[in-house]
């Protein structure tokens, strides 16, 4: 949707009153949703140095690096980094699988390019309209020549699905269809407002696009979307905060689905109503959901779209009804379950620091951790039986690192990236026995437990994120290492 300027704010409390966000009082309880007002709204943010010095370190030494061979806003990933991006990338997978089978939506995954020929008829309308209305999408675009042509980088997450789905022929009977693509995008950010993770000018967006024969069936699947976007942002015990963008026709024509939203939250939204009659993207209604880092800042972390295929941005997408008359079809756009995927690494690393801060032990989930468990050797006497150990366990689809460096075992168990391994598992012959493990959990509290190796793989699969399986991407053997070998 646009910019600040072509709207007016207000906000939405849970007696469906309306009041402007200069005249609304806010209690106690809404330090929040102010925070959210005072960003979005006067533009004003909370600063920290000390946390955001920590906050950058902690992605860093994760593996995010802005890349010095290109230019500002772009990233590269270290092995580490590499593994959490790909375990992001399943999950989100899994999380619209299960979304879409428990509607009964068939889905299809998707891939597409990232440069577009400004002279192909689609491309061409939409360009003409982002040089008018360039707060569409936000930023200015990407435009590259390439044997004195010019070319375009891509600027939305729908172009590709879009241009796949008017290769089909649909019948009414046919909607509504799910199409899911991970598409890498470019939006030229300000170089002042770049961060590592959280705003890049190349990013991958993973997007869920349901085609629906009426405006009405979009927004049906949109409240089922809100509720596993919040429902996946709830497991994090994370405060939300919403966003809601909305077309002048569509506040007087749906305020009883606005109600169900802020209904369904139990607490106020920010309210934004466009003050023209309609949104030249075509899209009708705009959730964001805004959670908030440890630097107290508003991060927008999913979003929940409708549009009514107005729009030039809807490639003239339509569909037959049974008398063979052609309609323009109605999308909802979803991007979850937290934004995209530079932002999601954002998102759980500023989570797990969250709760060092809370806990004393900050931690990664189980199955975005980019070593699941670390194993020692209490001494020389025990080195084989550990790397045994390790191979084992990596065998089994865990991501398991193997300390074989000469260097004492006290030495070992104060490497800082312990600190991020959800499992430091010691082997000790002398005292436990071939098949007993001394196992430590920070997270959790547990230290010098003593497990078989049975109950240690039933208890890490209980933790395995339902499927999220992706390869360690660093040598087993710490003393091979050269990167992330902390």
């Amino acid at each position: 949707m646009r910019g600040k300027s072509d709207k007016k704010y207000y906000i939405m409390d849970l007696s469906a009153s309306v009041t402007s966000i200069g005249e609304y009082k806010f209690d106690k309880t809404e330090t929040y949703l102010k925070s959210l007002v005072d960003s979005e709204c006067f533009f004003k943010n909370a600063k920290s140095a000390n946390k955001k010095a920590k906050l950058e370190k902690m992605i860093n030494d994760l593996g995010f690096e802005w890349d010095p061979l290109s230019e500002s806003g772009h990233m590269r990933q270290l092995p580490y980094a590499t593994t959490m991006k790909e375990a992001i990338e399943k999950h989100n997978w899994l999380v619209v699988e299960n979304f879409c089978d428990g509607l009964g939506l068939p889905l299809y995954r998707v891939s597409g390019g990232e440069l577009f020929d400004v002279n192909s008829p689609e491309v061409k309308k939409q360009i003409s309209l982002l040089s008018k209305s360039s707060g569409i999408y936000g930023s200015d675009q990407y435009n590259v020549f390439i044997n004195k042509k010019e070319r375009i980088l891509r600027y939305n997450a729908c172009i590709q699905k879009l241009s796949m789905a008017k290769k089909l022929n649909f019948y009414d009977k046919d909607l509504p269809i799910a199409l899911f693509e991970i598409s890498k995008s470019y939006r030229f950010e300000k170089e002042n407002e770049l961060r590592l993770c959280k705003r890049t000018r190349s990013f991958l967006i993973p997007e869920l696009d349901v085609i629906n024969d009426s405006m009405r069936s979009s927004l049906k699947l949109a409240l089922s979307a809100h509720a596993k976007i919040s429902d996946e942002i709830q497991k994090f015990d994370s405060e939300c905060e919403l966003l809601c963008s909305v077309t002048q026709d569509f506040f007087k024509e749906n305020f009883d689905f606005l109600k169900i939203i802020a209904k369904s939250i139990n607490k106020p939204i920010l309210l934004a109503v466009y003050q023209d009659a309609c949104c030249k993207d075509g899209v009708k209604i705009d959730i964001e959901y805004n959670v908030f880092d440890s630097l107290k800042l508003p991060v927008e972390i999913a979003t929940c779209l409708v549009d009514d295929g107005s729009s030039v941005f809807s490639l003239d997408l339509k569909f037959k009804t049974k008398s063979g008359i052609k309609k323009p079809v109605s999308m909802l756009h979803v991007v979850f379950p937290f934004g995209s995927i530079e932002r999601s690494a954002y998102f759980l690393i500023d989570r797990a620091i969250k709760k060092e801060a809370k806990d004393g032990f900050g931690q990664l989930p189980f199955w975005v951790s980019p070593i699941q468990a670390r194993i020692l050797a209490y001494d020389n006497g025990s080195s084989e039986v550990a790397e045994k150990l390790a191979q084992e366990l990596n065998s089994l689809n865990f991501r398991v690192d193997f300390d074989d460096r000469k260097i004492n075992y006290n030495a070992k168990i104060k490497a800082r990236d312990l600190n991020w391994i959800p499992y430091m598992i010691t082997v000790d012959k002398n005292i436990n026995g071939l098949r007993n493990l001394i196992v430590d959990q920070r997270l959790k509290k547990i230290s010098g437990k003593i497990m078989s190796q049975d109950d240690l793989i039933k208890e890490m699969r209980a933790e395995d994120g339902g499927g999220v399986t992706v390869p360690r991407y660093a040598p087993m053997r710490l003393s091979k290492r050269v990167i992330n070998n902390k």
